[in-house]
């Protein structure tokens, strides 16, 4: 990986000493040790977990995974709705001025939409959910320009709809596999996004069919044909949308109301485009389904007797237990785990809290070989950067600059993936020249940072968590805490150690608490310290 040490010393770090108020000042210091007095074992056991399981360690939690252990962490993220986040600050100034649009007509936009996840992702104490709701987002991936292209009603209907299925993805996360499978199935978004809007009887459309077994449950090639695909096509004719009134969005049987007040694009299954007749998939094999022949409404029971067939198949237990695997412990995890973990999915008919319980607690996930093992995407690396460093945004032009951060410098822009698969996750797919060079860019927010940027008050961080007396050696070893949880190597804690006490030059200048360009200089060395690749997560 990309090493910046001393030419981002001396090329990006000289140019912002030349473009910051040398009269810049810094909180009085404050002694309490903060994680500075967590030992050290417990420390890297909390920032392992809060890395894999959300979006990386903030202050907060690495004291209150550090006090409490790691079971009692994982535990805590299973029982979501037990975690009170209502008056939670900033969560609950932003979850207020980001409101959820009730309907299309609130004319929801998509960059809001992006921006509610940055806030949950960062702020929300339920990581667990969070990094789950992406997860399904990626797994059943929709594209936001294929809705925008096909409805009439451009920006506003295409984020209402992704919108609406990124909100069910979030309360079904921790849920039963099946569930979610529907959830999907029956988005408009889906329906759209893989053309099972224009899946008729008599000219079955095998796009969803198609991807429903490769990416959607059991994985590619994994027991299913060609004919496999066509029956599966066949269940699935009539299933569409239209408009809707309000209260019949939840009713796919209900009459179309194209141009109502209030109307919304909804899932809608239609008799007459549906093939009626009996159907048989995976015909010899030991997981066959056959299906009768089925005439009007009834018929809509073909596509939900599949969904439900599939989500409770071996196969399915596990390809998704490996994909969950390699999310959260390992790119390369043990088949053993993916084992484990299938057979508690065919137990518990895929309930997905059973399954991330003995994946979370298992001995592969706090391994030592399965530390720092993984590399972060770019949403993850930006977000566990502001977390780590206790950044606040507070007004929504920081949130649009991070947006175009992550979409412009590191090309990944959500709910806006062009291929089925979802944006990828395994570590060599987010390696490359330009990209750890985006994240370092970002990184120099940090000191560069203007006023439509996300804020960071490194004087004071430092200063509640173990360098309350202002000395260079105790503000680095506190960074190195914050940002790695001492997995620092002393060579590198060296060289932040002179990074901080040498001008461009590389000429002596001690660290003074008391001088008016003491502020700065810590938020200079914490950009240093967060571009060193102390782990591939970084």
């Amino acid at each position: 990986m990309l090493r910046p040490h001393r030419y981002f010393h001396a090329l990006a770090l000289s140019a912002a000493l030349a473009a910051c108020d040398a009269k810049s000042s810094h909180s009085s210091p404050i002694t309490d040790p903060g994680i500075g007095a967590i030992p050290p074992q417990a420390l890297a056991q909390a920032g392992h977990a809060l890395r894999r399981i959300g979006f990386g360690p903030s202050p907060q939690s690495l004291q209150d995974i550090g006090q409490q252990g790691v079971a009692w962490y994982v535990e805590q993220q299973l029982h979501p709705l037990l975690i009170d986040e209502s008056a939670l600050e900033p969560l609950a100034t932003w979850t207020a001025l980001l409101s959820l649009p009730q309907s299309e007509q609130d004319a929801a936009l998509l960059a809001q939409l992006v921006e509610r996840q940055f806030v949950r992702a960062i702020y929300s104490p339920r990581q667990l959910v969070e990094s789950m709701t992406l997860f399904w987002e990626g797994h059943f991936n929709t594209n936001y320009w294929t809705v925008f292209n096909w409805s009439l009603n451009g920006e506003a209907r295409a984020t209402w709809l992704e919108t609406r299925e990124n909100e069910l993805f979030r309360a079904k996360a921790l849920g039963r596999f099946e569930e979610l499978l529907r959830a999907s199935a029956t988005s408009p978004a889906m329906l759209i996004t893989l053309d099972n809007v224009v899946n008729v009887a008599g000219n079955p459309n095998e796009n969803y069919a198609r991807e429903l077994v490769e990416l959607f449950t059991m994985g590619v090639d994994n027991g299913y044909t060609q004919h496999d695909i066509e029956e599966l096509a066949r269940c699935f004719t009539g299933w569409g949308v239209c408009e809707v009134a309000p209260a019949d969005v939840d009713d796919p049987l209900a009459a179309c109301a194209p141009g109502s007040v209030g109307a919304t694009l909804a899932f809608h299954f239609d008799a007459s485009r549906h093939d009626g007749g009996p159907k048989t998939i995976f015909a010899g094999t030991d997981h066959e389904l056959a299906l009768p022949a089925r005439s009007g409404n009834a018929g809509l029971d073909d596509g939900f007797d599949v969904l439900r067939h599939l989500s409770n198949l071996p196969e399915t237990a596990g390809f998704l237990c490996k994909k969950l695997a390699r999310k959260f412990v390992s790119d390369t995890p043990s088949p053993q785990l993916i084992q484990v973990c299938a057979d508690v999915w065919v137990a518990t008919s895929g309930d997905l809290t059973e399954v991330l319980r003995t994946l979370l607690t298992s001995a592969d996930f706090m391994s030592e070989e399965n530390t720092w093992s993984k590399v972060e995407t770019p949403f993850e690396s930006l977000c566990s950067v502001v977390r780590a460093l206790d950044g606040r945004a507070t007004r929504e032009i920081e949130l649009t600059n991070f947006r175009a951060t992550l979409e412009l410098k590191l090309h990944q822009s959500l709910f806006r993936w062009p291929e089925p698969d979802g944006f990828p996750e395994l570590g060599d797919e987010q390696l490359g020249t330009a990209r750890m060079l985006g994240r370092i860019a970002f990184n120099q927010w940090i000191y560069l940072g203007q006023g439509d940027d996300i804020h960071f008050d490194v004087a004071n961080l430092v200063a509640h968590h173990g360098a309350g007396d202002g000395s260079a050696a105790n503000v680095v070893k506190a960074l190195g805490k914050l940002l790695y949880q001492d997995n620092f190597a002393a060579a590198d804690e060296a060289l932040a150690l002179d990074f901080l006490e040498t001008d461009a030059n590389h000429a002596p200048l001690p660290l003074d608490p008391h001088a008016g360009d003491y502020a700065q200089r810590l938020k200079q060395v914490a950009a240093f310290i967060a571009s060193l690749p102390q782990g591939v997560e970084q």
